[in-house]
């Protein structure tokens, strides 16, 4: 896929994310079950968690000719890793977890407009990194915080 297309279906599926993220009604943001056994905050954190990680991830590919620490991890590790980067904001409001999510999906597109046309077509890992990463991700946990909050409703 093409960078302008990529980025457009990046954008496109984080607007649609916000946009839930944003009507998500406060008063169940600690309740469990928006994605898996998480809360919405706790979704929230992992959302901006792995935009971090796809940054870190790509920069350490590219740069150093680096794989992600985590494309040999078995699935129980993945889970281990996902939960450990949940935990380190257990405390925090939503505001401030909506800031960094902004900030983290911010750097992230910002890296990608200026990342080389080519590697999003002629790399396989590195295209479907970012698409795994960025609007496929979103718009499962989208569709996951959607079909929660029906449930809250009925």
């Amino acid at each position: 896929m093409s960078k302008i297309h990529t980025l457009n279906e990046i954008n496109s599926s984080w607007n649609n994310l916000l946009n839930t993220i944003n009507s998500f009604p406060s008063k169940h943001e600690k309740t469990p079950g928006a994605v898996g056994t998480w809360s919405f905050l706790e979704a929230v954190v992992h959302i901006f968690a792995w935009d971090n990680e796809l940054l870190i991830n790509l920069k350490d590919y590219h740069n150093k000719n680096q794989m992600p620490k985590w494309k040999d991890y078995s699935n129980d590790e993945i889970i281990e890793l996902n939960q450990n980067q949940v935990d380190e904001y257990t405390n925090y409001s939503f505001e401030d977890l909506y800031k960094r999510l902004i900030d983290n999906h911010s750097n992230l597109v910002k890296y990608l407009e200026d990342f080389p046309e080519d590697l999003f077509v002629s790399d396989p890992f590195t295209s479907i990194m970012i698409k795994d990463e960025t609007y496929l991700h979103y718009q499962e946990h989208d569709q996951n915080i959607k079909n929660f909050s029906i449930t809250l409703n009925q």
